[in-house]
């Protein structure tokens, strides 16, 4: 936390303590903790933690020369530290695989991205894919392929949350969901 705001009174938080702060927020916005004269400051300060949140992951991003590939910030990264994780560049998963005996690999990127890494974890030996993108990914017959549709898990949760009876809303005011079919 080196980094001071533009104004030089208050240190700029860290990735991890500005997501942990919205988190806060979120919690007390949901919790009617908020009247509304500070909701407007709570979204004010929201925004200001997201604005920080993007510019951090954009200095992350790097033009990929090399690979032919957009620049985006899922799928083309050098090593940066946020916080205790190291974000490292695609171009290095074979490496990485190896060195750390990887046979799971996770995809949580945007759907233009997912086949890429899908690839690249093949190429690197990984032979079990857990597809967390939009998209559905084309792998060999050796290789396991699970996709995790977070729509329809999340359209699941809310469907039994609502039927244990919470009185935490789950749906807008107004709003209903069918149950899943199945």
């Amino acid at each position: 936390m080196n980094e001071r705001d533009p104004s030089g009174d208050a240190p700029v938080p860290s990735f991890g303590e500005a997501m942990a702060e919205l988190e806060q927020i979120l919690e007390r916005i949901e919790g009617e903790e908020v009247d509304v004269d500070g909701l407007a400051a709570e979204l004010r300060r929201a925004s200001e933690l997201l604005e920080l949140a993007r510019d951090k992951i954009r200095r992350a991003e790097v033009d990929d020369d090399d690979d032919d590939v957009k620049t985006r910030p899922t799928a083309v990264m050098s090593a940066v530290e946020l916080d205790e994780s190291t974000v490292r560049h695609i171009g290095e998963i074979g490496d990485i695989a190896g060195e750390m005996r990887i046979a799971i690999g996770i995809i949580a990127t945007p759907a233009s991205a997912a086949q890429e890494v899908a690839d690249r974890l093949i190429a690197a030996g990984v032979t079990s894919i857990l597809n967390f993108a939009p998209t559905i990914v084309t792998v060999p017959p050796e290789v396991s392929l699970r996709k995790v549709d977070l729509a329809v898990e999340l359209q699941i949760l809310s469907f039994y949350q609502q039927r244990r009876g919470s009185d935490r809303p789950v749906l807008p005011p107004g709003a209903t969901m069918a149950p899943p079919s199945g």
